[in-house]
């Protein structure tokens, strides 16, 4: 919104009556506001003023200054921070963290797309991962090395809507970045060090949760500089097989998430179902394990692909009565880019008896021909049929 010049329209040192407005403004938006942080936005006295100003958009705001340096607008009857005000109170909204890479795509007009999210709690990717917005809340954004904001904008999905859309498409609608037009009314302050956003290396303490690192081509980074984390299937921890493929839901799940990693990679889709499971799945089950779907909490398969459809993992559809094909599959979801194959070597259906380990033998193929009605007279004549 303010990437381009914008037209001031009037200036005026804001009469007390206007600042205690204000101030309930900020208590409706912000209830979470103490009366201090309220003083210290909108102090009693000090040089504060109300500048109504026309976006390049068209788009009518209210700004109210601080010593001349910009600290919140009011758009459409919202309230928003602006950098400099999050800068002094970091936790006044509720912030997504992204990779510094993506910034200058923000900086140019762009809006966050959730691809480019780094998300807390990482390796349990769930209803709880983009926090708790609602659609159109106020929201900031920040880089992984640094907790202090540098754009501010409102939610284009609520977290469930995040979660459920398997970070596809757009989760901030920026309106105001560091370095715009809105900043530069200010004094011009660069970004302060408030420390990473997350514990990061030395600093993780033991029961601290790491963010996972979640990148992606539509966030605007070039794939040559990202680092593509290596995390395992729980807990970001290496996954023995021995522990976490003990119940058969867990194993299912390693298994489904096997065989679109590994030998239904290059499938092209859509594939049936029962394609799926009987020439992709079934074949990876770890050796010395059999799967069976009965003694999982789904029973069925069916119910089960609804399951990690609701994940945003893949997408079903049903053909006839039946019948379901997987016609997609959010190869950049958050899951995929933490499996990896935990089991040196992989069969189906255990270890054959003496212990050893059944070689795999090609499957014979032989030519057959059928004779026809219309050529059985023909072979008749010499003998045959």
């Amino acid at each position: 919104m303010f990437q381009k010049p914008f037209r001031i329209k009037s200036c005026n040192v804001m009469k007390g009556s206007e600042r205690k407005r204000w101030k309930v403004l900020l208590l409706d938006h912000f209830p979470a506001m103490s009366p201090d942080d309220l003083n210290e936005l909108l102090p009693s006295k000090g040089d504060v003023s109300a500048i109504k100003l026309h976006a390049h958009c068209g788009a009518s705001v209210t700004v109210v200054t601080l010593s001349k340096n910009p600290m919140l607008f009011e758009l459409d009857g919202a309230v928003y921070p602006t950098v400099y005000a999050l800068w002094k109170k970091p936790d006044m909204l509720q912030s997504l963290t992204t990779h510094p890479q993506v910034f200058s795509k923000l900086k140019g007009g762009a809006d966050l797309m959730l691809p480019g999210v780094v998300l807390r709690n990482g390796s349990q990717y769930g209803r709880t991962s983009f926090g708790n917005l609602a659609k159109g809340d106020p929201c900031a954004v920040d880089l992984t090395d640094n907790r202090a904001a540098v754009a501010v904008g409102k939610t284009a999905l609520s977290s469930t809507e995040m979660y459920e859309s398997g970070k596809r498409g757009k989760g901030v609608l920026v309106l105001h970045t560091y370095e715009d037009h809105l900043w530069q009314m200010g004094e011009a302050t660069p970004i302060p060090d408030l420390g990473p956003p997350f514990p990061t290396g030395d600093d993780v303490q033991e029961g601290d949760q790491v963010w996972a690192n979640d990148n992606d081509s539509n966030a605007g980074v070039a794939s040559e500089d990202r680092v593509q984390p290596e995390v395992s299937l729980q807990d970001s921890q290496t996954v023995e097989c021995k522990s976490n493929l003990e119940s058969m839901d867990e194993l299912l799940y390693y298994c489904f998430i096997k065989a679109l990693k590994t030998s239904a990679r290059n499938v092209d889709y859509p594939i049936l179902v029962s394609t799926f499971y009987g020439t992709h799945l079934l074949p990876g089950v770890p050796a010395g394990h059999v799967l069976d779907l009965k003694k999982t909490s789904y029973k069925k398969f069916g119910q089960f692909l609804k399951f990690v459809r609701e994940m945003g993992l893949i997408d079903v559809k049903q053909l006839t009565k039946g019948v379901e094909s997987i016609v997609s599959v959010c190869v950049d979801h958050p899951e995929m880019r933490r499996f990896k194959v935990v089991e040196e070597d992989v069969g189906y259906g255990g270890e054959p008896e003496g212990g050893g380990r059944r070689p795999y033998e090609p499957p014979q193929i032989e030519e057959l021909y059928l004779v026809s009605a219309h050529t059985a007279t023909f072979f008749k004549l010499f003998g045959y049929g």
